[in-house]
């Protein structure tokens, strides 16, 4: 009988990294911003419409993406949440499927078809020319489109990111779930806050799925 597929020790380190991260990231202030964001509208004196956003603390959403960056951007960080499905896709059979569904939503998000319309930008394009661009300046390559963005009312952007970003939270709380559920890690492994009650850093939600 063939044994079941175990950790290796950088497996498990990254396990402990994307946790750590992922629990510092949604206790951001952040958090609690993108959880609600809507946008509302009003038809001027001349029969135009204009649509207005809520604004946001910039410094909160530069805090909140020095942890998003690693989780949905930074593919050679330990936390970077393709490697972390890759692990418990090997270790956790019984997962996969879950874990497939979940891989194909966030294709969409952060491996997208590239788009030939000069000003038609993907959202995960914008993300980067914010956070590469602007927000840490460690990508020319950006600089142009984040020079672009920066008269963009930060409520816009943030609007349009919104989706993204949901969608990738989803997709680490079902993860981080998956890691707790099966105990792939030990309690002194965890965060101090999920020791006692094991419980996942964010509210339960069903895994990101492709809508049929």
């Amino acid at each position: 009988m063939s044994q079941p597929p175990s950790l290796s020790s950088d497996e498990r380190r990254q396990l402990r990294v994307f946790v750590r991260v992922v629990h510092q990231m949604v206790r951001r202030p952040f958090i609690q911003s993108i959880k609600h964001v809507e946008a509302s509208g009003r038809q001027r004196d001349d029969g135009e419409w204009e649509a207005t956003f809520p604004d946001f603390n910039v410094e909160h959403f530069r805090s909140f993406m020095l942890d998003f960056r690693k989780v949905a951007i930074s593919n050679d960080d330990d936390a970077y949440l393709f490697r972390i499905k890759n692990i418990l896709a090997r270790i956790l059979p019984h997962e996969r499927a879950e874990l497939g569904a979940m891989h194909e939503t966030l294709k969409q998000y952060l491996n997208p078809k590239p788009t030939s319309e000069p000003n038609n930008h993907t959202q995960l394009a914008v993300l980067k020319a914010i956070v590469n661009g602007d927000l840490f300046h460690d990508a020319q390559e950006y600089e142009a489109l984040a020079e672009r963005l920066r008269s963009a009312q930060h409520g816009l952007l943030i609007f349009f990111l919104s989706s993204l970003i949901q969608t990738v939270l989803l997709a680490c709380n079902f993860m981080v779930r998956t890691i707790l559920r099966a105990g792939l890690l030990t309690s002194e492994e965890l965060p101090e806050a999920l020791r006692s009650t094991g419980s996942p850093p964010v509210p339960p939600a069903a895994s990101p799925r492709q809508d049929s």
